[in-house]
Order: structure tokens, then sequence, then C-alpha cells
């Protein structure tokens, strides 16, 4: 058995020596001694052989004591026999090993043979119980001490191979670090080239500016030949000497909020060395200079784009303005059919608001009679087989009404060729329709009265001139055969009378058909002269008074429906009231002429009881003479009581 403090004493000397002893031999002997030692001990803690070899020998130095003479001291061997116990791998084994010597030397003594002195037998046996419970305490010390130094060492072992692990992985790192420092510093060298020649060479104007004093560090070539300004000059500059006077509370304002920010928003004025000045967008990126704080900014120049926006903006603001202002309707349609925007005349003409029209297409809003023709037109244009068109139709309102409107459509084209919408525009016709159908109404029967005059002159002529004629000529016969000298006289006076009577009815035909007076003297002279005629032709009282100041003559359209209208008014009194007495009163004002018609004739109920006889025009031709001058005509009549009729007109000054 290697005594286990040799191997431990071997170990703090090998440790002592550190790393300057030889390391291949003593890390061969403690292998070895380890080996021995692990083999030891896995074949006593297995059999128990250690402890039981000890009890043994024990028993045997016990049996000894009691057989040696007087004077042999055996209890000693029990210190060896404990020294040895603390070799197990038991604790509590020394301790029991040191109380069972003790019992046996103890016993030892009072079992040894009699005649000894006693107190030197019972001082060697006290002796021996010290030096066994004191092997025992040194045993335990050292065998504390040594399990300490083996956990130590272990420790120190495993701190040692832990150091060198982080060592080595350190160096390792450090050794990595030190390539990609190496690498980045390639690459930084190859990016600040490449930096160089992509800022030398960029087709915008750049610059890198100083943060803190706001002087130019850097600009590229495209700057220089952009602003007109030298290197030199640029570097001598701030970006405040680029800027008009009135932008720079902006600028400086604008420095504090976009430290951190990559872009300049909106749009800024820059000034070049010939002193124009020039819109432009600014990005900007941080970046360390030199060890300064700066900041490349990269330059749009927006002049030309912003100014063709600003056409382009007040383009379609002008447009907006037209199409919403229009005073005709106008309307953008899809290649569906439907509304995409409608201007405030096309609502009023149809009814609808705009929000209700958007949603509907113009074939719902077309007469049905007129969309067939409206829908082929309209594809023939989304085809390209015809540029525009042109149309009257009606379209349908929303209360169910019917208006009529003037269409004119063009296609508006995307880049590619292909049909965007449709560009509509509507005048509302509808009054020049009324007015057309009234005139068509009004020419059907003037052409009705130019038969009915020609078969009344047809009559005048046949029943008073012809007859007055035949009359004259039956008398210049009768003169002619006449033999008596003294009739011949009164003959030819009566005669003349004969063809005075003729010449004063052909002038009464004439003045009925368009009296002369009228295109001469003026309106009112024409109507004293009718008022004359009518008090002789019909035996009727009348009058006729003029109020108002004195103005230039009537243009000759408003004399002549005037004319027409009194004379058809009071034609009327005549043949179909039985009025004894009519009034007419015309008051001209500045803008309008009022004739008021009054008679005390029977009166009548409503308006298809006068219609002014089978050669008149009758109140419905009255009304359609003044609405074609934008007048109007109102009648006041019940049976019994007379009639009054109001005619307004309005006048323009100069007018022919």
């Amino acid at each position: 058995m290697i005594d286990r403090g040799f191997a431990t004493d071997h170990v703090e000397r090998r440790s002592g020596r550190g790393v300057t002893d030889d390391l291949q031999h003593t890390s061969l002997l403690r292998r070895w001694a380890e080996a021995f030692w692990h083999e030891w001990e896995q074949t006593a803690q297995a059999g128990r052989a250690l402890e039981g070899l000890l009890i043994a020998l024990v028993l045997a130095i016990f049996a000894l004591d009691v057989e040696l003479p007087r004077g042999a001291a055996p209890e000693f061997l029990y210190s060896g026999a404990i020294y040895f116990s603390l070799w197990s791998r038991r604790r509590g084994f020394p301790v029991l090993m040191t109380c069972g010597c003790t019992i046996f030397t103890v016993l030892g003594a009072g079992l040894s043979a009699p005649g000894t002195l006693l107190w030197v037998d019972l001082a060697n046996r006290f002796f021996a119980t010290v030096v066994m419970w004191i092997t025992l305490e040194l045993g335990v010390t050292r065998r504390e001490a040594h399990q300490a130094l083996q956990q130590s060492h272990a420790e120190l072992e495993s701190m040692v191979r832990q150091r060198t692990a982080e060592l080595s992985h350190a160096i390792e790192a450090l050794q990595a670090e030190l390539a990609q420092r190496t690498e980045a510093e390639r690459l930084l060298a190859e990016s600040r080239e490449e930096y160089r020649m992509l800022f030398e060479h960029a087709p915008y104007p750049m610059w890198v500016v100083d943060l803190e004093t706001l002087q130019f560090l850097d600009v590229n070539e495209t700057a220089v030949r952009h602003y007109g300004y030298s290197r030199e000059e640029f570097l001598a500059m701030t970006i405040k000497d680029i800027r008009p006077p009135e932008d720079i509370p902006r600028l400086l304002q604008a420095l504090q909020t976009v430290k951190d920010t990559p872009r300049a928003e909106g749009v800024w004025r820059h000034r070049k060395k010939d002193g124009s000045l020039i819109d432009v967008e600014l990005g900007l990126y941080s970046l360390d200079y030199a060890g300064r704080r700066a900041r490349l900014t990269v330059v749009n120049d927006v002049t030309e784009s912003k100014r063709l926006l600003d056409r382009l903006t007040e383009s379609e603001e002008r447009f907006r303005k037209v199409f919403d202002e229009a005073p005709i309707g106008m309307g953008i349609v899809g290649t569906d059919g439907r509304f995409l925007r409608v201007n405030g005349a096309l609502c009023s003409m149809v009814g609808y608001a705009e929000s209700e029209l958007t949603v509907k297409t113009f074939s719902e809003i077309t007469h049905p009679d007129d969309l067939e023709h409206d829908l082929r037109l309209a594809q023939e244009v989304f085809e390209g087989i015809r540029r525009s068109y042109q149309i009257e139709k009606r379209y349908l309102t929303k209360s169910g009404g019917v208006v009529w409107g003037h269409l004119t459509v063009a296609v508006l084209r995307e880049g590619n060729g292909k049909p965007g919408y449709a560009l509509g525009m509507i005048k509302n016709i509808s009054e020049r329709k009324r007015a057309e159908a009234i005139r068509t109404r009004l020419l059907n029967k003037i052409m009705v009265v130019q038969e009915e005059e020609r078969r009344h002159v047809a009559r005048e002529l046949h029943d008073g001139i012809g007859q007055i004629l035949t009359g004259l000529a039956v008398g210049l016969r009768s003169l002619e055969d006449g033999t008596r000298p003294e009739l011949l006289v009164p003959q030819a006076r009566r005669l003349r009378q004969v063809a005075t009577d003729a010449v004063e009815e052909v002038r009464r035909i004439a003045r009925g058909l368009r009296p002369s007076v009228l295109d001469d003297l003026g309106l009112e002279e024409a109507l004293r002269q009718y008022v004359w005629d009518y008090i002789r032709s019909y035996g009727i009282e009348a009058d006729v008074q003029f109020m108002g100041e004195k103005h230039s003559r009537l243009p000759n359209v408003v004399e002549t429906a005037l004319y027409r209208i009194i004379q058809e008014a009071m034609t009327n009194a005549a043949k179909h009231a039985a009025a004894r007495h009519v009034s007419v009163v015309l008051h001209r004002g500045d803008s309008v002429v009022t004739t008021i018609i009054e008679d005390d004739g029977c009166g009548f109920e409503g308006e298809g009881t006068v219609s002014g006889g089978p050669s008149g025009l009758g109140i419905p031709g009255m009304r359609e003479r003044a609405s074609l001058l934008n007048g109007t005509v109102e009648i006041e009549s019940s049976p019994g009581k007379g009639t009054t009729i109001y005619v307004w007109i309005p006048v323009k000054e100069g007018a022919p």
C-alpha cells in the first residue's frame, strides 16, 4: 500500500515547484499513483478489507497486551491502527477505532498481570490513550486538509482549463475581429473611393454641409455647373448664401425640425450666381465628415416641372370653373354611359341633384323616342367612326316633364388611343322649340287668315268696288248713248261721285290691309285714324288716349303687334260683344308699353267664345303676337259686365 500522505506531499511539492519542474516525469508518477490509489480504494470500499484488517490488528494487539509480561507497551500499536483507519471511506470509522482502542487500552490495563506497579502501568496507559486521541485529531485534520487541498487543486485545474479555453476563444475572437477589421478597412477604402466617384459624377447637384456652421465642406462638379459658382466660391459660402433673404427665417426654423429626418419636405428656393431663382427638392442624409457632424444634400431642380404643374393646375382649375359655372348643361360620361360628373346647369335642367344624377346613365334621362338614335351615335364616337356629333333630343326631368336640349358630344381618349370618357354639352332649347311651335301655329293661322283676307278682299272688291265700278260703267254707257245735252252734266256729276266713292272704298280696304299712316306717322296717328274709321263704320263710340312721356317711335314690330292686337280687340267688341262704347289707353314707359282695351259689351266666360270670327286670329292670336315679343296678354271678363284686355310688351330703345 502507498502512503497517501506521501502522495499528497508529492502533489504539494509538485504544485510548489510549479511549471519549472519536469512536467512529463511528474505527470507520469501522478498517473501511476492515482491509478494505484484508485484501485486500492475501489478494493477497500468493495470488500471492506482495510477495516477488517485493522479490527483484526487491534484485537491481536489487545491479546498481546494481556499476554505480554509487565513493562511491555503494546498499546502504542493502537495509534498505528488508528492512523491507518483514517484511510477508510466511511467518516465515522476512525472515531470508532479510536474509541475501541481506548476501551482496549483501559481493559488491557485492568487485565494486566498482577504485581506490576500500578501507577507506572496506568501512566503508560494514559499516555497511550492521549497519543491515540492526538493521532486521531492529527489524522482527521490532515485528512481534511488533504481533501481541501485536493478540492482546491481540482478547482484550480478547472479554473486553469476554463481560463485557458477562454483565452483561446478570446485569441480566436481577436484574430477574427482583426480579420474583419482589416476587411472592413479595405471595404471602407473601396466605399470611399466609390462614394467619391459617385459624388463627383452624380447627375444631380450634391454637397456636404457642416451642421454647426452651415458651411459647405464639399461640392460636386454638377453643383458647380448648375449654380454657376466655382468650387472655391462654394467652400467659402454657407447654405444661407444661396437662399433669398426672405427664405432664411424659414430655413433656420426648418434646420431645428429636420435634423434627424432624411428629407426636407416641400419645395425650396435657391439662388444661382446670376441671381435667378430655382425651385428645388432636397434629399438630406446625415454623415460624419472628417470628424465633423455633417449632412449630405442631394438637389433635384423642379423649376420646370413645378411650372408645368402650376400650368396644369391652373388649366384644371380653369376647366373646373368653366365646367361648374357654364350656363349650359355639361356632363362627363364614362364608356358605360354613366355620368361621372355633372354641373349645376344640367342638374337644374333635368331637376336632379348632382348625387342623384351621377348614379344614372344618360339613357335613363333620354326620351324613349330619341334613345335609339342617340345610342347609335354614341357608339360610333366611342368606336372612333366619328369624332363628335350634335343632335337635338328630349330629356326626361325628375318631375316627369320633358325638356328639349341641343347635345354636342366629344370623346376624350387616353394615351393609348382608347376612349376614356365623353364630354357632353347640352343647351336647353325648350323655349326655342316652344317658340318654333308657336311660330308654326302662327304661320299656319296666318296662312289661313291670309286666305280669309283674300276672300274678304275679293268679297269687298266684288260687293263694293265691283258694284260701284259696274254702276260707273253703266252710267258711262248711258252717258255715251244719251242724246239730250241738258242731262249730260248731272249724269257726269253723279258718275264723278261714284268714282270718288270707289276711290274711298279702295283706300278703306288698303288701310285695313296695312295702313300707310302706321309706317309714315307712327302708332298714335294710325290708331286715331283707325278709331275715326271704326266709329264711322260700326257706329260705336270709341276713344283712344296716349299717356307717359314722349319718346322716339316704338320699334316697327312692336307698333305692328299693338296695332293688330287693338284692331282685333275692337273688332271683337263690335262683332261679338254688342258694345256701345270702346276705350283704348296706351301708356309708354321706359322699358314697357302697356295697353288697356275696355268695352261695355255682353262679356263672356272663358276664352273659346270669343275667337274673332272666321276672319280673325281671336284671343289666341293676340297672345301669340305678344309672346313673340316676350309680352303677355291678360283678359278680365264676365257676362253682362264687359271685357278688359291688358297688354304688356317690353321695348328696347334703338330697336328697329
